[in-house]
């Protein structure tokens, strides 16, 4: 037998071999604590942030004195926070000191003055509205300025608004000037150049019987430190000097490609339409081939959309006829050969929805184009909630996709007297769908009369033709803004409706063509504002209005919150929990929160709640980071008594809705494009989407 003292002589011999055969250095490495951030007040997961402010430093530790770990941080850059002071015992917030981490993964890197960052509660930002058709934001210092300002009476405040410009105009800013800057007038796309407007503090008002809010915020352009000075002589830019709306240097413009793409119902009705567009494209040829530069500049693209496949005969539900973009001359070629099916669809109604998700998402679009979709059709789509809308999606969905992804519409309703009955629904999803940035709720929608061809060649015409000119015109750098992009909407003309009589069904040709050429110059002006690589005005906190201080019926901010995929995830799977509910209680007339109970994946804790809730709010179910947004929440207030007080059509269409938001989440979910770090070096799985409140559920 091994004597005792020599049985654990084999096992230190082992693990001194293995601590020297391991790598230098890992020997005397710890392994990190495992530290999680400090939560918000009154969350269970969303992780506290701040913000920090100019010339702040990290410090190793809790004193001025000791090693400085990072020296003047970027300007408003955020990080985790994993150890708060206690404000209920300080006098001020401005004192003590928080530790802080680059992620919520434990990597903390040190302290910083309480007076140096500004806690971020909630991770909302604002986005700028498209520029044309109203005023700069004007950032005001405080806040007690801009509420007496919204609290004039109109004509007040449009002459104490526009006095605010002229003053930042003449460059000559006396002391006591309560605005410390205001928006660039040229467009920023925050999906496509990502800029942190943080809100620190909101609150709602009322300017002229319309809501918005108060915010309070921070500019972060994404760049981070704050613009050096402009070296030499002369004095340094003033926050107030900011690039307009014009073309400016037209050398950028020279580069400038356009992307127009039809997206056609082919059923039997529709060859004529067809036919028409194949000779506005024939006749638009000659001009766009007569110059080189032009030609190689301008691609089309066609998809067309049928009904569903349960149909015998009707060949596809959505098809496109140009996997890639072609110059003028192929295209032709391609209108000529399509042919509309021979049979008829079963009722009415259209695939249009996934004939245009299909377009928005899988054509293949030039970069840094303008991007155009010209929709064609005379019934309307299947609603969302229909088995044959294979996309799953409603107007309003697509169009805040195509918001995000910078596509403009227009749409050609064909409306045939005998189909009367469907001209509103029709009516209502085309207008919606060409609701398109910048035109202040003029929609870029034409309604024609099916036997008027004439009327239809010249809508078809019209739009072909004057986006090819706004095109030559940027080429030589002498694109001329409209009127409409130099004054606010009361200028415009108000929305069309079906209650408006219009002969013909056509507006006045003028009409149509304003509509146009204003379209086209919105989608050129933010064009512009990307290729300028605009950004936010810089190191600034500062109290503004979601509204125009000159016309309170245009929105000048989008407030959005900032999602990760996980909260997106949790979303979606919420609003599937609600659909299946209200599914079940539609078909058997049972109590919306009796059916709640009954989905799959809940626990029994989940069950509890929802037993004893009276509004959908109080089930926990609500993902955190939906409570306490500024905005009026459908779900949040649904009840009982409230699902019981709608009718099967009422309930119907809810259950649509939330079927189409979560084929959007779906849609942002799967896009690489807009997913933006907040930090250099976040994983991928922390990247964030600045979703838009108006598609919350």
């Amino acid at each position: 037998m091994m004597h005792p003292k020599k049985m654990w002589l084999p096992f230190l011999l082992l693990a001194l071999f293995s601590f020297f055969c391991l790598p230098s250095g890992f020997a005397q490495e710890e392994k990190p604590e495992n530290r999680v951030p400090v939560k918000i007040e009154g969350k269970k997961f969303l992780p506290l942030r701040v913000l920090a402010r100019p010339m702040s430093n990290i410090y190793k530790e809790r004193d001025e004195n000791s090693v400085i770990v990072e020296e003047n941080v970027p300007v408003f850059q955020n990080y985790f926070v994993y150890t708060r002071p206690d404000h209920s015992i300080l006098d001020t917030e401005a004192k003590g000191w928080y530790e802080v981490g680059k992620n919520n993964r434990g990597d903390v890197l040190g302290w910083m003055k309480a007076e140096d960052v500004m806690e971020w509660k909630q991770t909302m930002c604002l986005s700028y509205e498209h520029p044309m058709g109203r005023k700069p934001v004007l950032m005001f210092r405080e806040i007690e300025p801009l509420r007496e300002t919204i609290n004039m009476p109109p004509e007040e405040r449009e002459k104490k608004a526009l006095a605010f410009y002229e003053t930042i105009k003449s460059q000559e800013i006396p002391p006591d000037f309560p605005i410390v800057s205001m928006e660039p007038e040229a467009a920023i796309d925050i999906t496509e150049q990502f800029y942190l407007l943080p809100i620190l503090e909101h609150t709602e008002i009322q300017i002229q019987g319309r809501e918005g809010r108060l915010l309070k915020l921070a500019s972060a352009p994404k760049s981070g430190r704050a613009a050096e000075p402009t070296p030499g002589p002369g004095p340094e830019p003033h926050p107030f000097r900011n690039p307009d709306t014009g073309t400016g240097d037209p050398a950028p413009l020279k580069k400038l490609k356009m992307d127009i793409v039809y997206v056609v119902d082919m059923t039997a009705s529709m060859q004529p339409y067809i036919d028409a567009t194949l000779k506005t494209i024939q006749e638009i040829s000659q001009s766009i081939t007569a110059d080189a530069e032009i030609k190689k500049s301008v691609r089309f693209g066609l998809w067309g959309y049928r009904d569903s496949l349960d149909i015998p005969g009707i060949e596809f539900v959505t098809k496109n006829f140009t996997p890639q973009l072609q110059e003028v001359d192929e295209f032709q070629k391609t209108l000529e050969e399509v042919k509309v099916v021979k049979v008829g669809s079963q009722g009415y109604d259209e695939d249009v929805f996934s004939g245009m998700d299909k377009a928005m998402r899988e054509t293949k679009w030039t970069e840094e184009a303008l991007h155009f979709i010209t929709l064609l059709g005379d019934a309307p789509g299947h609603g969302s909630g229909h088995k044959w809308n294979l996309s799953k999606q409603n107007e309003e969905t697509l169009r805040a996709f195509a918001d995000d992804k910078k596509l403009y519409i227009f749409s050609v309703h064909i409306k045939d007297k005998d189909a009367k009955g469907f001209w509103d629904t029709a009516e209502t999803q085309f207008q919606t769908l060409s609701q398109n940035k910048g035109m202040q709720g003029k929609p870029g929608y034409f309604g024609v009369d099916s036997k008027n061809m004439d009327a239809f060649a010249m809508v078809s015409n019209k739009i072909a033709e004057q986006l090819v000119d706004l095109m030559k015109q940027a080429k030589s750098g002498s694109v001329a803004a409209p009127a409409a992009a130099q004054a606010s909407s009361t200028s415009l003309p108000s929305k069309p409706s079906s209650a408006e009589p219009v002969s013909d069904f056509v507006q006045e040709e003028s009409k149509v063509s304003e509509t146009i050429t204003n379209i086209g110059y919105a989608a050129l002006v933010e064009w512009i504002g990307t290729q300028r690589k605009v950004e936010a005005p810089r190191d600034i906190v500062a109290w503004v209005t979601d509204k125009d201080l000159i016309d309170p019926a245009i929105q000048s901010l989008d407030v959005r919150t900032l999602v990760n995929k996980r909260q997106l995830d949790s979303l979606t799977t919420v609003l599937q929990k609600l659909l299946e509910a209200g599914s079940k209680g539609l078909m058997s007339g049972q109590k919306f929160f009796s059916e709640l109970q009954s989905v799959s994946g809940l626990s029994v804790r989940d069950i509890e709640k929802i037993k004893i809730a009276k509004t959908f709010a109080e089930t926990g179910l609500v993902p955190e980071f939906l409570d306490g947004l500024p905005y009026q929440s459908q779900i949040m207030s649904m009840s009982d008594d409230l699902w019981n007080s709608w009718g099967p059509d009422q309930q119907q269409t809810f259950l649509d809705n939330l079927d189409a938001k979560i084929q959007y989440y779906t849609n942002v979910h799967d896009t690489p494009k807009g997913w933006v770090a907040l930090n250099k070096g976040d994983d991928p799985d922390e990247h964030v989407y600045p979703l838009s409140l108006d598609m919350l559920p």
